[in-house]
């Protein structure tokens, strides 16, 4: 039941933050623009206050689910092309995390560095995708 509830938990805050990273990218920072600058610095503080919660939380569920799904595929044995593909994996969301960590903190007030929030959200949304699809693959190693 553990087993099920863990992998549960790991989908649903992978999905979590990589279609928010798309919703971000796609859809609100797009919206914004429309907003004069006083406006879209309320908004994205608003926005970074209302995430740092789900942020702070998918990546808590993120490396706990994770740490005992990775426990439980290796004590059973596998091949070092998954050892390989899971690290890839581990890199990619570091950046994720990381991404996930800057975009939930409020903007600096420098036009130039909020202006760069769109491409950090493009490049985490990316390597959520990556992300994604090694998992699939890793999958495939091991059942």
């Amino acid at each position: 039941m553990i087993d099920v509830i863990l992998r549960w938990s790991h989908i649903f805050a992978a999905a979590v933050v990589v279609g928010g990273f798309a919703y971000a990218r796609f859809v609100l920072y797009p919206a914004t623009n429309a907003l004069g600058e006083d406006e879209q610095a309320k908004l994205r503080e608003g926005i970074a206050a209302n995430l740092r919660p789900w942020a702070l939380t998918s990546i808590v569920l993120l490396v706990v689910s994770g740490s005992y799904n990775f426990y439980q595929v290796v004590s059973s044995g596998v091949d070092t092309a998954y050892h390989m593909a899971f690290g890839m994996k581990f890199l990619l969301a570091l950046h994720v995390f990381a991404m996930l960590f800057m975009l939930s903190t409020p903007p600096s007030g420098d036009p130039a560095k909020d202006a760069k929030r769109p491409r950090l959200a493009l490049g985490a949304f990316i390597s959520g995708l990556m992300i994604l699809l090694l998992g699939a693959y890793l999958r495939t190693l091991h059942s």
